[in-house]
């Protein structure tokens, strides 16, 4: 019978398996006799069979060493065990020393050239320093923060590592660390970079420079800086076309360099400025005004009407729901001292005066006052003559205590020498109070102008005049829309 070669025996050896491991099943040969018949001795053949063994790789290895350092539950090797292996692989002692130090990875070069772009290592020269000063504009002082509280710190994290040696260790000198420093990080974004140079905080050499740091093909520069200069919006032209500054065709051209087609400016438009005030439609009905004319607005005849109105309701922030209660108010009542004037020389009954003054809100208790004091018998009729000159005191006694020209105390004496009842004199004073706090004394002509030239605050609405308002204003005052345009460009 034919036996195993030693090499043979010894591989298998190797591999048999063990109370640890399962391995090769040797069926009951016996490898060492094998050998021996094949004139080796057990010495020879333990070494043979440690030079049939399979050992883990040299980069496994340094795997295994960098797992240890990780603790146990990684399951790596000792210094001493990653030597002998390498011993048993045929290296030398100096060898094995230098590998050893591959078991601590090296920074890609990428990723030095990143962490010296943001700062996470030494610059050393590679990248420009950032400027730390900033000019503050004359006059200018930082306000506190909202909360009140000092600015926030974020520090860098900077590490002690040599960019230059770390990437030299990689076989990249420093002129080829700089390309790759420079080609980490963006600059600002385009629209960033138009505004730099517009503001001229930057040349178009730097211009230039952003535009190919940032990607974008050099064929496309040119195209892209005449984006520099500002263009209105489509908004802004449907302004000055409803203000008439420009034709409806500039509209359109200027709307169209921001993408707008003619129907949305026409939109546009329609949705600028504001249509006239409901009270001033109720004047433009009294007064039989004609119809409003314009675009898009069909020609009928006649008069300002109810159509008209409500025109101008939809085209207001006011919801249309609400155009029949506004219609339903359009008609004026006389002033009280006009009430009054006509109840106590029987023009119209109490209870009308009291509707009237009812629908201007006056309080149920002044009105109840006031029909009480109407419905007292009078004496007998003074002579016409008396009766008027009695009307212009009264009349003339209101105005100046609107005015604040007279007191409480002046305006009593007034009123009972024309014989008013002391009884009612308070109500009459408190009714006039409360007028007076309703009253306000309108602008002229030439202070609505003023307003609107410097332009002065709006009380009505919180904001500079407006054309449009000093437009409104001065057709209140009886002025034309043409008439008025033409004294504010005077």
């Amino acid at each position: 019978m034919r036996v195993l070669d030693s090499l043979t025996a010894a591989t298998l050896r190797a591999r048999e398996t063990t109370s640890a491991v399962e391995g090769i099943d040797l069926e009951g040969v016996d490898l060492q006799d094998d050998a021996q018949r094949n004139a080796v001795g057990i010495h020879r053949f333990n070494l043979l069979t440690e030079l049939a063994r399979t050992y883990p790789g040299v980069g496994e290895l340094l795997t295994l060493v960098q797992r240890s350092d990780g603790g146990p539950d990684y399951r790596g090797i000792s210094k001493a065990h990653f030597e002998s292996t390498m011993r048993r692989h045929g290296y030398r002692k100096e060898d094995i020393d230098a590998i050893y130090a591959l078991t601590i990875d090296l920074l890609s070069v990428d990723q030095i050239a990143n962490a010296v772009q943001q700062g996470h290592v030494p610059n050393d020269g590679i990248l420009p320093d950032i400027d730390p000063t900033i000019i503050f504009p004359t006059g200018y002082e930082q306000p506190p923060a909202p909360d009140d509280a000092p600015p926030s710190h974020v520090p860098l994290t900077q590490i002690d590592i040599d960019p230059l040696n770390e990437s030299t260790a990689l076989g990249w000198d420093e002129k080829r660390l700089k390309v790759l420093a420079n080609l980490s990080g963006l600059p600002p974004g385009p629209d960033a970079i138009l505004q730099m140079w517009n503001r001229n905080l930057i040349d178009e050499d730097t211009v230039d420079a952003g535009i190919r740091e940032g990607h974008m093909k050099t064929k496309w520069a040119h195209a892209f800086k005449r984006m520099r200069w500002h263009v209105l919006s489509a908004p802004e032209y449907a302004g000055l076309w409803l203000r008439g500054w420009i034709s409806k065709s500039e509209a359109i051209k200027g709307g169209a360099l921001t993408g707008a087609t003619p129907e949305q400016m026409d939109l546009l438009y329609k949705n600028r400025g504001r249509p006239m005030a409901p009270v001033q439609a109720f004047t433009a009905w009294a007064r039989k005004a004609p119809h409003p004319v314009g675009e898009g607005i069909p020609a009928r005849s006649g008069t300002f009407d109810f159509q008209d109105f409500k025109r101008a309701i939809q085209q207001s922030d006011i919801r249309t729901e609400y155009v029949e209660p506004l219609w339903a108010i359009r008609y004026a009542y006389p002033a009280l001292f006009q009430v009054n004037r006509l109840v106590t020389a029987g023009e119209i009954s109490p209870a009308v005066g009291r509707d009237w003054l009812e629908k201007q809100r006056y309080a149920p208790e002044v009105l109840d006052a006031l029909e009480k004091a109407w419905s007292k018998p009078t004496g007998a009729t003074a002579h016409p003559n008396v009766v008027k000159a009695q009307n212009q005191l009264w009349t003339a006694t209101h105005r100046a205590y609107i005015n604040h020209e007279l007191d409480d105390a002046q305006a009593t004496a007034e009123l009972q020498t024309i014989h008013a009842d002391d009884a009612v004199i308070p109500t009459i004073l408190n009714l006039w109070k409360r007028e007076r706090s309703l009253v306000r004394s309108p602008l002229t002509k030439a202070q609505i102008k003023k307003a609107w030239k410097e332009p002065a605050i709006n009380a009505e609405t919180g904001n500079p005049w407006t054309t449009d308002e000093a437009l409104a204003a001065l057709t209140d005052l009886g002025m034309s829309p043409t008439d008025a345009q033409s004294y504010l460009n005077i």
